[in-house]
């Protein structure tokens, strides 16, 4: 799972939300999900250009997308662009 969040958005709710889900997913299916999570899986040098030139391939690497949708989601251009 690629999850695609807002990082104006609460980072508790954002972390609440993922911990929920996660608890879910190993309930049902009694696997843990593996996810990429961008601010804890890329270098901490790169810069916001080089992250969105890097994230067709983290997209493509990834069966499926996880969307924490906080208030700003949708007024967050980078939200938007991963989801196009």
């Amino acid at each position: 799972y690629y999850v695609v969040h807002c990082a104006l958005d609460d980072a508790q709710l954002r972390a609440d939300a993922l911990c929920e889900w996660a608890q879910a997913f190993e309930a049902r299916t009694g696997d843990r999900p593996r996810v990429w999570v961008d601010v804890l899986c890329r270098a901490a040098s790169i810069t916001p250009t080089q992250e969105l030139e890097h994230m067709p391939a983290h997209l493509s690497m990834s069966r499926r997308l996880l969307v924490l949708a906080g208030s700003a989601f949708f007024s967050d251009r980078r939200c938007c662009t991963v989801l196009y």
